[in-house]
């Protein structure tokens, strides 16, 4: 057997280089791991905020495909679906605090059960007669640290709608 005869070591210009380089893999890795978190977290608030917009949007639709006839009351904010003498309701509740923009949005069907289609901006409109309203729906989403985005859904709708089947 053969035995090494340099007993000197690491010197500590080595040991240096070592933990500056091993610092530098943390470094990085803590970066990364980090922007793939932040990443995420905008991925999740925006498909948050997307879904409460469609969930309110095509239940909307919905209705109105089995509506005869639609009514809109701007100051209490609903818009009452009507099928013979069934009645039912997409009703806009505004919120009290700092966020008072945003309306929590409940449907109500003809038995007068009551389910929150979530929370969302919204901007009604009857521009041009009684057989059409443009509704304007929006949610904020966390896009950054320091900022706030909105994803927003414009339809128009035709409230003349009679059932042809």
């Amino acid at each position: 057997m053969q035995y090494v005869k340099d007993n000197r070591g690491v010197t500590l210009v080595e040991l240096m280089i070592a933990l500056t380089i091993g610092s530098m893999f943390v470094g990085i890795i803590f970066i990364v791991t980090s922007l793939f978190q932040e990443q995420n977290d905008y991925n999740e608030s925006y498909n948050t905020a997307k879904n409460k917009v469609l969930l309110i949007t095509n239940t909307l639709i919905e209705r109105l495909e089995t509506a005869e006839r639609v009514e809109i009351d701007e100051t209490s904010h609903t818009i009452t679906l009507i099928k013979g003498a069934e009645k039912e309701k997409v009703k806009f509740l505004q919120n009290s605090g700092s966020n008072h923009y945003l309306y929590e949005v409940y449907y109500i069907d003809s038995s007068g059960k009551s389910r929150s289609l979530g929370t969302v901006g919204y901007h009604l409109e009857t521009p041009y007669s009684d057989t059409f309203f443009i509704l304007t729906l929006w949610a904020p989403y966390k896009q950054t640290n320091f900022t706030e985005g909105k994803f927003i859904v414009t339809q128009g709708f035709h409230t003349s709608v009679v059932n042809q089947r």
